[in-house]
Parts: structure tokens; C-alpha cells; sequence
């Protein structure tokens, strides 16, 4: 069913794969941010902000975006994941991705697969990483000023 969309410009293209990848990782990115909107209080953080005179996009960039930060990098790594190991779409659509090449490669030559399948690991290991090191801790002074708070306030 894949290849038989219109317009037919489309078929075969590597456009027609990123709709198909964006509404393959979509399920995985919106639980993750469903999540995170419902265990911070939007409607509240939203009229707090606009109450102090901030207008909508600066309400979205400096005050909700921080606060979905953990479900938005959480779904990205879902998303890529979810991308870098699809197979299936790029080969029925026949587009040749890096996976596809693998595959095509390995009837030929399994080292030369082989390798690049290991190179392809360690590149999304290392991507997974980046995106999972955005979530930082805050450090060691923050910590104890957010304690000291607690504190004052259960006296």
C-alpha cells in the first residue's frame, strides 16, 4: 500500500520515508510528552507566567519547554531508536538507507557488513548518549539550596 500513494512524485523518495518515519516514531514521542504534561501542572505555570507579563512564546520557551525537557529527550531517544533501526519501510519504498545498504552489502561481502553494522552501533550508542547526557544533573549547589529549602519550609 506504501507505494501506491499519490502524487507519484512522491513514491520512491526519500521524503515519502520521513512521513512514514515521523508517524512510525509519533505513538512513542506523544506518550513520552503526554507524560510529562500531566506530571507538571500547565494550566498554573501558563497563567503564572502571563500574569508576570510574559507573552505565549515566552511562556513556551522559558518556562514550559525547561519544565517538559525529561519527556522531550525521551522521546527523541524513542524516536531515534525507533529510525535508526527501521529496515522495513526504507526497503519497501525502495530507498537505500544505511540499512538497507547493510543488507544489500552482506550478500556480497559479511566482514564489510559486519564492520559497518558495528560502526553503526557504536554511532547510535554514541548519539543515544549525547542526546541522554542534555539531561544533566543540576549540581551540587543547587541541590543544597533546593534541601535548605525543604528544610525551612517543614519548620
Amino acid at each position: 500500500g506504501v507505494l501506491e500513494v499519490d502524487p507519484t512524485w512522491l513514491k520512491s523518495t526519500p521524503y515519502l520515508l520521513s512521513l512514514e518515519y515521523v508517524m512510525l516514531a509519533m505513538p512513542y514521542v506523544y506518550r513520552s510528552l503526554d507524560a510529562s504534561l500531566r506530571a507538571v501542572d500547565v494550566k498554573s505555570i501558563a497563567e503564572a507566567s502571563r500574569s508576570l507579563g510574559g507573552g505565549w512564546a515566552t511562556t513556551l520557551v522559558r518556562v514550559l519547554v525547561p519544565n517538559l525537557r525529561t519527556g522531550l529527550l525521551a522521546g527523541a531517544v524513542l524516536a531515534v531508536a525507533v529510525v535508526v533501526g527501521e529496515f522495513t519501510m526504507a526497503s519497501l519504498d525502495q530507498v537505500v538507507t544505511f540499512q538497507v545498504w547493510i543488507y544489500d552489502t552482506n550478500q556480497d561481502s559479511a566482514w564489510v557488513s559486519t564492520a559497518a553494522s558495528l560502526l553503526a552501533f557504536f554511532v547510535t550508542l554514541v548519539l543515544l548518549l549525547g542526546i541522554v547526557a542534555l539531561e544533566r544533573p543540576r549540581g551540587r549547589r543547587a541541590l543544597r539550596q533546593d534541601v535548605a529549602a525543604v528544610r525551612l519550609g517543614s519548620q
